[in-house]
């Protein structure tokens, strides 16, 4: 089983590396668990990451990554395949005990494992 990145994929990781690689700072309530609160809140609690390994795929800039770790993951993998990547590991260096990163597409990642997927940036309709 494999998987393409087609030329929108390429366009949309080109245009989050430029955007994360600018904009690196993920202060106040951008970054805060509360904000986690207001945007999964109708779907899924905070309450339900406590003490479990979460998946963040597209992680950006690693604002999800330590909003989940405040919310009490036990650990979360991050994925990013733009050059976010490189801020992504600068902002989570101080909790890189409990954060795995991989520099790559989400559709890379082995399957199983205990992981409760919590972000991913859906491909469009013309992507496949």
């Amino acid at each position: 089983m494999g998987f393409v990145i087609t030329q929108t994929d390429k366009k949309a990781i080109s245009d989050y590396s430029f955007q994360w690689t600018r904009y690196t700072d993920n202060l106040g309530y951008y970054g805060s668990v509360a904000l986690l609160e207001d945007v999964f809140g109708p779907l899924l609690s905070t309450e339900y990451v406590k003490g479990k390994t979460v998946c963040d795929i597209g992680s950006g800039t690693g604002r999800v990554v330590n909003t989940l770790l405040d919310a009490g993951a036990k650990h979360v993998i991050a994925v990013e395949p733009s050059d976010a990547y490189n801020v992504l590991e600068i902002n989570t260096l101080p909790r890189k005990e409990k954060v795995t990163l991989i520099h790559d597409v989400g559709e890379a990642l082995p399957p199983g494992g205990d992981i409760a997927l919590i972000e991913r940036i859906p491909r469009s309709s013309a992507s496949g």
